[in-house]
Order: C-alpha cells, then structure tokens, then sequence
C-alpha cells in the first residue's frame, strides 16, 4: 500500500506507471504461491495478460516459455496452487487499488460451452440466456463467479471475478452451498468493512440470504416469482387471546399498485432512462425467525407502457 501510495505522489510516463503497478500486484500475488512454481506462475500469468482469450493453451502460446508445456498444465493439474489464498491476495491487490469504504460483491453463475462430454462438471444444461443463433439445452460447465464491483473510469461500472467454483455433475453442493462458501472463504480480508452482497432470483432462497444477513452483510436481489410478503403486523395497544400476529396484510399487485410512487433518473443500459418506483417496508415468509426487513421496489420505464415490473426485496438487518 505504501509503494502504490508513493507511485501517485511521484507522477510517471503511462509505460512507467503500468510497470511499476503490474510489478507492485504480481510481486503480491507471489506471496500466495509457493516458491518452487512461482516462476511458471508469473510466466502463466503474463500469458493472460496478453492472450486474447486467456486460456491455457492460447497464454503458453503467448509468451517465450522457458519450460516444457507439461509444466505449465501440471502445475494447475496436481492442485499445488491453493486457491483460496490466491483469492484472497487478488482482493488485496483491488482493495489496494480502488480503496472503498462499503463492498460492493457479485454472485453469479456462468455457463462455459464444452464439446467433449468427459470434461469435469460437463452435462447438458438449459441457457437463460435465449440467444438467437443457439439452442436452449447446451453441452456445458456450470461455474459460480464471486466478483467485485468498482468505478472505473468516465463513470463505468465493472465487475473483476475474484473466485470461481465448479458445479459438479452429482452430489450436494449445489449453486447455493457453493455461493455461500465462496462468501466465507473471503470472509477473513473483508473485516471491518460494510459489505452488500447483489445476485439474481435464482439465489433469493433462505438457505443463502439467511446466513448472510447472521453476519451483517446486506443482501440485494430480484425477488422470485413464488415469495409471499406481507406488511408488518399491527400493533394492538391492549394484548388480546392467543399468540400475536407475525404477519399482517398480505401484499397483491392491486396493493403494490396504491402505494406512494417516486420518479428519478438513473443511468441504465447506458443511457439515462426516467424510472418510477414504488416501495414499503414488508417481511418475507422466510423471514420469519431472521429479524430482518424488505423493501419492495417496481420499476418502470415508460410513462404508459410497464416494460418490465420487479419486486426487489432489499434485505438488511433491523439492529
């Protein structure tokens, strides 16, 4: 931190200054590596850097390798890299970089095409993604990202993947158990800072969020089509017969549709768009034993056509 501190008080050439960052990174990232592979690691990684895909084969074929080509697929085959430290020192090297007060993290989780059905985790599976030129049931990998969201420059907003897992093709972990362990094994570098955590329907289960709202992370997701919320229960002055309320009126589109609206201008999809939102304060029926609170947000775009109408329950703990 302090070099790349002295690196901004003292002003380079570009060429100068993407040097001594790269230097100052790589030479971080080799404190997770043992010493013995840590040359082909830099070679391995360089080779990224500059290929245009970033696979193994195209980066060997990238650089003036010094080593044999077995080398480089043996040092990822035997597991000798541990990756859970390499993720951690990669978001030491972005904290470093982009410093912020409040984490920004990503789940989310990608399909990778494969055309041998003998690779690891490689079955048929269905894309979301309805792209016009390919089917819907693929040959594929399934892999979760965990990333981290920065500002780059003019305003833009990035995502750089710091951990990634398999879904496997049998067994219990699914994309659930492997989301909430990726937030775990990163646990240990990100204490003392407020960390919001964004993902999709998919992962709006009370397995996940649960978990991470025990230990004060803020969770931000689309709710899913079949979640029940409902406002909080009226108080009565005076205890009657039998156990009090835990939920009060359930909410419906037609109660959605008399609450108070609020227009603003956000940038989205790269442009600035008018959007009209409605919210309340509502509980989910997950919610139940959590103690915690849902903002309900929908979402137009137009003055007289509803392009697309979400419930996004904001999930944060009431302490």
């Amino acid at each position: 931190m302090r070099a790349f501190l002295a690196l901004i008080r003292c002003p380079m050439s570009y060429a100068q200054t993407a040097r001594h960052c790269l230097s100052i990174w790589i030479t971080h990232l080799l404190t997770a590596i043992p010493v013995r592979s840590r040359a082909t690691f830099v070679e391995l990684l360089c080779g990224c850097l500059i290929s245009p895909e970033g696979w193994v084969t195209r980066s060997i074929c990238a650089i003036t390798r010094r080593k044999h080509w077995t080398t480089y697929y043996k040092l990822l085959e035997r597991g000798s890299l541990r990756t859970l430290r390499i993720a951690h020192a990669l978001f030491e090297v972005v904290s470093m970089a982009l410093p912020m007060e409040t984490l920004n993290l990503v789940i989310d989780d990608t399909l990778i095409l494969r055309q041998s059905e003998t690779a690891p985790g490689s079955i048929i599976r269905h894309d979301h993604a309805k792209k016009a030129n390919q089917t819907q049931y693929v040959l594929a990998q399934c892999w979760v990202t965990l990333g981290v969201s920065v500002l780059g420059l003019a305003g833009r907003k990035y995502v750089l993947p710091i951990e990634f897992r398999l879904v496997a093709v049998a067994g219990n972990r699914n994309k659930l158990v492997i989301a909430l362990s990726l937030v775990l094994g990163l646990a240990p570098v990100m204490k003392g800072k407020s960390v919001r955590i964004l993902f999709d329907a998919w992962f709006m289960r009370a397995r996940l969020v649960l978990p991470l709202l025990a230990r004060k992370m803020h969770v931000i997701g689309q709710a899913r089509c079949d979640t029940a919320l409902f406002l909080p229960p009226v108080m009565l002055l005076k205890p009657g017969r039998g156990q009090p309320k835990i939920y009060g009126t359930k909410m419906t589109p037609k109660a959605i549709q008399v609450l108070p609206m609020t227009e603003l201008k956000i940038t989205l999809y790269g442009k600035e768009q008018l959007i009209r939102l409605r919210s309340v304060v509502a509980l989910a029926l997950s919610e139940r034993h959590a103690g915690t609170r849902s903002v309900v947000l929908v979402l137009r775009r137009r003055q007289t056509e509803l392009v697309k109408g979400m419930i996004l329950p904001i999930f944060q703990t009431t302490h």
